[in-house]
């Protein structure tokens, strides 16, 4: 998670919020108490470029 927000350059809170919209997929584990998501590699590079819009017109 703290690498997904470095990341994103987003918040703890901003980067929960995507998770539970599901514009990012996580695992929850339930190890601990309140559980932690995990987020794979290949989920954020999926929501990376999703949030990515290609330049129109560039020379």
């Amino acid at each position: 998670m703290r690498q997904a927000c470095q990341r994103l350059r987003l918040s703890r809170w901003t980067v929960t919020r995507l998770i539970q919209d599901g514009s990012l997929q996580a695992i929850k584990s339930s190890e601990a108490p309140n559980g932690h998501y995990r987020i794979s590699e290949e989920s954020l590079q999926r929501y990376i470029s999703l949030q990515t819009v290609p330049a129109q017109g560039a020379r």
